[in-house]
């Protein structure tokens, strides 16, 4: 499995899974940028992380601002944002990021000879360090609020 191959994959699993789970409209960023850049200037930034075997391990990642969080959280259990708890938060931020990696994978290998772990809530403070020292491969998305991230080491 190569780098472009999965940057592709991820990318139609990104906007499939954001836009008709989650009835969020995102765009991609076309031009080359770092994560860090990036998520300069996005507010309170949590994540996941999903770890995955396939002919090799690796690792995705979730880069997402709180308010697109909770707007995601609220379409997705058909509530008020105000009416979202942070537990249930979490949760969607991991099942977002289980969604788009199972996809993508299942388009790499329709036979399904791949694994996933189970996906992980990441805390602000552990996002910065990993954006900050991050050496990932990164798919930019724009969204209505800002910026997200999908981050991937293969």
């Amino acid at each position: 499995m190569d780098i472009a191959t999965m940057k592709k994959s991820l990318k139609d699993s990104i906007f499939d899974v954001f836009e008709n789970m989650f009835f969020l409209p995102v765009q991609p960023y076309s031009h080359e940028t770092t994560l860090n850049e990036w998520m300069k200037g996005q507010g309170r930034v949590v994540g996941s992380r999903l770890n995955f075997r396939t002919s090799s391990d690796g690792l995705f990642y979730l880069f997402i601002p709180e308010d697109d969080a909770l707007d995601a959280s609220s379409s997705f259990l058909a509530v008020n944002r105000d009416q979202v708890t942070a537990e249930q938060m979490k949760d969607i931020v991991k099942e977002i990021l289980n969604m788009i990696g199972g996809r993508a994978l299942s388009m790499e290998d329709p036979s399904g000879n791949f694994s996933l772990g189970i996906p992980e809530f990441i805390s602000e403070t552990e996002v910065q360090q990993i954006i900050k020292a991050s050496d990932l491969n990164i798919i930019p998305i724009e969204t209505d609020r800002g910026h997200l991230a999908i981050g991937f080491n293969i």
